[in-house]
């Protein structure tokens, strides 16, 4: 549980500092703001090919089980 909680308070962290660099260097948050977008996009790449496309289709095994006479 505490190495979730510092994942997570890294997490608010890195977004503030961020923020903030994008802020100093070019006055404006877009530059933060189409960095974070673009991760989002990467990590619904990532979830979508691990854990929600379909399978892809196989041929189906005989079942050898039994023997039908």
């Amino acid at each position: 549980m505490g190495l979730i909680g510092a994942v997570g308070a890294l997490g608010g962290l890195a977004i503030n500092l961020a923020f903030r660099q994008s802020f100093q260097t070019a006055g404006t948050g877009t530059a933060a703001f189409a960095s974070f977008l673009a991760f989002y996009a990467v990590c619904f790449t990532v979830t979508w090919a691990v854990y929600l496309r379909r399978p892809v289709a196989t041929p189906a095994k005989p079942q050898l089980t039994y023997a039908e006479v």
